[in-house]
């Protein structure tokens, strides 16, 4: 397992994370996403959690993520929800206005058992990030084929109604759905996407 950032201060905290805990099998390499220091096709699974969406070109980076995959490998990538966001961007005029106060609008800061560091990384990940871009799900789906790539799940599913069970499989694939269903979906992230940072999980596998 390979992890990469730009960031040395972020690989020093992997590294040390990696030696607390004997992780034998993963190493750290700093780098740059569009010039990518790995052979195209070399692995069987690239993750990209909540990164495309502050780099300079999204679309980009997907491409570059996407050569990086091996036939039949698994690109997963979570990006900032266009609607799901909107309660964030609220919160951000808010805070600004505020000078930092009220923080209590933000449900995170009223659970127990966050300490001061974490509150502090949450906050200026939300909202004191210089660039963020935000998509939706449909947007992401006709990104897949042109770069030779089939859709497996998202996250949230794109059926009405649709969940997620404790024995889900998530490298089964699993139609998406139609495009009115997919609206609904979408527009509800306005009202749900609060629980998780206004996120969403698009999985999909190279074509072989």
């Amino acid at each position: 397992m390979f992890g990469t950032d730009i960031c040395l201060n972020s690989l020093r905290l992997a590294q040390g994370f990696k030696q607390r805990n004997g992780l034998r099998n993963v190493h750290f390499v700093q780098m740059n996403l569009f010039r990518q220091v790995f052979r195209p096709g070399s692995f069987d699974a690239v993750i990209s959690n909540g990164v495309l969406h502050s780099t300079s070109d999204t679309y980009k980076g997907f491409q570059t993520l996407a050569r990086m995959v091996k036939p039949d490998g698994y690109l997963i990538i979570g990006l900032y929800h266009r609607y799901g966001r909107l309660a964030t961007d609220l919160r951000r005029v808010v805070f600004r206005a505020t000078g930092g106060r009220l923080l209590f609008l933000d449900p995170r800061f009223r659970k127990e058992g966050m300490g001061k560091a974490r509150h502090a990384a949450w906050f200026a990940d939300q909202y004191q990030h210089p660039h963020e871009l935000k998509y939706t799900i449909g947007e992401i789906l006709t990104w897949l084929a042109p770069n030779g790539l089939r859709l497996v799940k998202t996250i949230p599913k794109t059926r009405f109604g649709a969940k997620f069970t404790r024995d889900e499989k998530l490298f089964e694939p699993e139609p998406p759905g139609r495009a009115f269903e997919r609206a609904l979906v979408e527009w509800s992230k306005t009202f749900t996407g609060d629980r998780e940072g206004g996120f969403f999980t698009v999985i999909s596998q190279k074509e072989a």
